[in-house]
């Protein structure tokens, strides 16, 4: 792995009135880089080394607070929905106030994207890192345990490496990831639809009318069988899916063939997102990016009680490893 030339911090506004926006930027000696906001821990911009943005952001970081859409962010402690916002540990009934319908989304209004995240950077044997981190006392935002969420980033020549973590007290739900929109031309303000997206899931949830999994469902022979490297078209996909195989593996990837974005984690599957939904202010239009999200299938505690990928305890911290690789213009070639 080739070290980043360069991690710099700038400080923007304290828009908070606590707390101050550091905006954190990772570069690679070949130009490839990465930057984060403290306010949610977002990601709002990557930017190849031939100067395409391929993340959808707000030109001006303070936009990104108090946004809707979930930019960049990080979501969590659990990601997508949880039906009804209640579940149950260890025959503890919890309950977190719906945000979408009956549903919760994304945690709620008070979760990990909407926070001040502490953080730091340093370097060890593998290179420099910037490490953002964030404290929650128990039954904040109605979510048992004490936590700390950590997330720790670095980046080399084609790629941003993201750790995943999180320590808590006592047994818990926890499903964290990322929410990066991406657009391999970089045209935010154009639909996606010519673009080409794969993903080797042989199964996706289909949903509900509110968008909660009912059931997961073989995709051959379906809009939702991205196993050929399907041309989006009008694909409209809001829905998770199941990638056979454990540890980091490839996920997904979007190209226009000319740049191509791999989505490799150790996650069960991931959300796919086509934009048809956005809500208006957001900096690209509607069907312009798409979420790939590493994540547990949604509402997993609810629909599966027995399973336990989502129940981190005292002793089996929450972890997960996302990585966004790279290719195209000055960028090593891999096959699409």
């Amino acid at each position: 792995m080739l070290k980043p030339t360069l991690i710099t911090e700038r400080c923007i506004d304290n828009a908070s009135g606590e707390r101050w926006l550091a905006e954190i930027t990772l570069t690679a000696s070949n130009g490839l880089s990465a930057r984060f906001l403290n306010y949610g821990a977002t990601l709002t911009n990557i930017t190849l080394p031939d100067g395409t943005s391929v993340v959808a952001g707000y030109e001006n970081p303070a936009d990104f607070i108090g946004a809707p859409g979930y930019v960049g962010a990080a979501i969590g402690p659990v990601a997508n929905r949880i039906e009804g916002g209640a579940f149950s540990i260890d025959d503890q009934e919890y309950q977190v106030t719906p945000d979408e319908g009956a549903n919760l989304l994304h945690s709620g209004p008070d979760g990990y994207h909407t926070q001040f995240w502490d953080h730091m950077i340093g370097e060890d044997a593998n290179g420099p890192f910037l490490r953002l981190s964030l404290f929650s006392p128990d039954r904040a935002r109605g979510f048992p345990s004490d936590s700390w969420a950590f997330i720790e980033a670095r980046l080399s020549h084609d790629a941003l490496h993201l750790d995943l973590r999180a320590q808590v007290s006592r047994r818990s739900w926890i499903n964290m990831t990322m929410h990066p929109y991406f657009n391999p031309t970089g045209a935010f303000d154009k639909p996606i639809n010519g673009l080409t997206l794969w993903s080797p899931a042989a199964h996706a949830a289909l949903n509900a009318p509110d968008g909660l999994p009912q059931s997961l469902e073989p995709v051959k022979d379906t809009p939702m069988d991205l196993t050929d490297h399907a041309i989006l078209g009008a694909r409209a996909l809001d829905n998770h899916f199941a990638v056979p195989g454990t540890g980091q593996r490839l996920l997904a990837t979007l190209t226009d063939h000319e740049r191509y974005i791999y989505v490799e984690s150790d996650a069960p599957g991931l959300q796919l997102y086509t934009s048809d939904t956005i809500p208006s202010g957001l900096p690209f239009v509607k069907r312009g990016a798409v979420a790939m999200e590493p994540q547990a299938l949604p509402n997993l505690i609810n629909s599966d009680p027995q399973s336990t990928e989502p129940l981190p305890d005292l002793d089996q911290p929450f972890q997960r490893k996302i990585t966004y690789r790279f290719a195209g213009p000055g960028l090593p070639e891999l096959a699409g």
